[in-house]
Formats: structure tokens, C-alpha cells, sequence
């Protein structure tokens, strides 16, 4: 399960970047009844996510599930509805646009943002990184006593196992190492399994002999070393990189993680506004919002105890 060491931290500026972002564009009264109808039930602000559906199990369980438990729990006046769909129905739902926020991996996040105009917000790390954009990587294995593969370059026409095509870490980074190489990915390998995280599991096909070589995405190795009790000598990591950024064996340059991207600017807002979007009180908001700017995460638009004040995210806020 992925931690970081400031969890609750990260936690509360999830949820005010969550507020501070949307603008929750429902118009004016939206959280409260209708002065003449004190009876009447009142509407929720539907804030829409996406999620890109190849991402790793890990953040479903560890990162996704729990943030959105707190966030509905933390304003049950809003109504958070989120939907994970593959690559292609999610591009032509960002491009509608259909949702508000999306978490993809930082290499669609690439692609998409040549589609639309999106950016990122915050990033997934882990305790094995020292820095959220160099989080991701490709780990290739063999077996430690196979002495035909030394390089990456030795597995051509050989057979490879993989969890998913879809994977970053676990496939298409690799893949963009191969084509620098001058090769084409694919008609690299001679044969492919894709094992989509079914039993045997990439490293058994690797050590029973199945298949040549597997592709993990990086820190899965030393996880299944920890959880299965696999010997550290059992696997050799093909073109092995050293990176201060990431205490993990890697194969490949290192990518961030999970992005959480905007889908558009929201502007600024006054406390007002805030607290009208959000149900916190003026004083919660007035000291979220000072802890924000002092952290470097928003500015004000004006002198301070300006009536006109206003706050804005700045270009590039705190990574989580």
C-alpha cells in the first residue's frame, strides 16, 4: 500500500484543492433551501472524477478509494460521482468534457493535454521516492543464473511477460526505451504474455521458465522479495540504472506517477465564495487559506484586508 509520510497533511490539501479547483459552478444557494421552502431537501453539487482504468490496483486500494471515502465524508454536501473507463472512452470524455477532475498516468496525461487544455495538480509518490516526477520506472528481469541476456538489447526476439499493455511502469516505458534504441516495440519480443494480474504472476513465469525475461513495473521486485520471501540473488535486472531519486532496482528513466489533472482554470475565490461551495465557517476557511499561502499552494489577488481579496492557486502547488 502506497504512504506518505504526511498522510493527513496531504489529506486536508487534497480535499481544499478539491474545493479551491471546482468553483462548484452551481450557481448562488445551492447548499442551502430556498428561503420560502425551509422543508425542501436541499441539492447537491455533483463534482465528476475520472480514472484512467489501467492503473495499478495499488492506487485503486491504497490511494483512490480512501481520498474519495474522506472526501464525501469531509462535505456531504457535495456529491462526488467518479467513473473509470478505458483510455479511449475517458480521451473522448475529457474532450466533451465530461468531468471535472481526472487521475491518469503522467504518460496519458501527456497525450491527453496535446488534446485539451488540462494541467496538473498534484502527484502520487511513495516512500521509495525521493521525488514525485521521478517515481516510475520499467524493471527488467531474468533469471539470475540465465547468461544468454545481459542488456535489454539481448532479448530481442525472445519471449517477455508483462501484467498489462496498458501499464506505464509495467510496459510503456520500456516500450519508449526500445524505440530509442532504434528497434520497433512491436516486433521487438518474440512472444508477449500478458499475465493481467492473474496467477502466475510475471516473476513465477520468469523463474519457472515460461519466459525468457518479465517486466515489472519498478519496486514490484523488491515488494515480492519482501511479501514472498524470494531470494535478493534470484533475479538479475537487465541495464540496471542508479537514481538517487528512487530506492528501487530500474531498467529505465523515471516518469511521475498518477497525476490528478484540471480539466479547466477555475479563477479565483473570496472566503465567501469558499464557504458557500465548501459549508466550512469563516474561521475554518480563513485558517485553511493561511495555511495554504504559506505553504506556497495559493496567493492572494490583492493587498491584505483588501475588501476585494480573492485567492488563486498558483502555477504550480505542493506535490503530494
Amino acid at each position: 500500500m502506497l504512504h506518505h509520510p504526511n498522510a493527513s497533511l496531504c489529506g486536508r490539501l487534497f480535499t481544499l484543492l478539491f474545493v479551491l479547483l471546482t468553483g462548484l459552478a452551481a450557481g448562488p444557494g445551492a447548499f442551502g433551501a430556498h428561503p420560502a421552502d425551509k422543508a425542501e431537501e436541499p441539492k447537491k453539487t455533483v463534482v465528476t472524477v475520472g480514472i484512467q482504468s489501467s492503473l495499478e490496483p495499488v492506487f485503486f486500494t491504497g490511494s483512490f478509494g480512501p481520498t474519495m471515502a474522506y472526501l464525501r465524508k469531509t462535505f456531504p454536501a457535495l456529491e462526488f460521482r467518479s467513473e473509470v473507463l478505458g483510455d479511449d472512452a475517458l480521451l473522448q470524455s475529457i474532450e466533451s468534457p465530461g468531468f471535472d477532475f481526472v487521475f491518469m498516468d503522467s504518460g496519458f496525461y501527456v497525450f491527453s493535454a496535446e488534446q485539451v487544455e488540462m494541467r496538473d495538480i498534484v502527484m502520487q509518490t511513495s516512500p521509495q521516492s525521493a521525488n514525485p516526477a521521478e517515481s516510475v520506472g520499467s524493471t527488467v528481469i531474468v533469471r539470475a543464473d540465465d547468461a544468454r541476456f545481459r542488456r535489454i538489447d539481448d532479448l530481442r526476439g525472445r519471449s517477455v511477460a508483462a501484467d498489462s499493455p496498458e501499464s506505464l511502469g509495467g510496459w510503456n516505458i520500456l516500450q519508449g526505451v526500445i524505440r530509442e534504441r532504434g528497434y520497433d516495440p512491436e516486433a521487438f519480443f518474440g512472444e508477449v504474455l500478458f499475465t493481467r494480474s492473474q496467477y502466475p504472476g510475471v516473476a513465477a513465469l520468469v523463474a519457472n521458465g515460461s519466459v525468457d525475461a518479465g517486466v515489472l513495473k519498478a519496486c514490484e521486485l523488491e515488494r515480492l522479495m519482501s511479501e514472498h520471501n524470494i531470494a535478493p540473488d534470484a533475479f538479475r535486472v537487465l541495464d540496471e540504472r542508479k537514481n538517487a531519486a528512487l530506492a528501487c532496482r530500474h531498467s529505465t528513466p523515471l516518469y511521475p506517477d498518477v497525476i490528478l489533472s484540471e480539466l479547466e482554470k477555475k479563477g479565483s475565490m473570496t472566503v465567501s465564495e469558499i464557504m458557500g461551495n465548501s459549508g466550512l465557517s469563516r474561521n475554518t476557511v480563513s485558517a485553511k487559506l493561511r495555511d495554504l499561502k504559506k505553504r506556497g499552494v495559493i496567493e492572494s489577488t490583492e493587498k491584505p484586508k483588501s475588501p476585494k481579496q480573492r485567492y488563486r492557486l498558483v502555477e504550480k502547488c505542493p506535490i503530494f
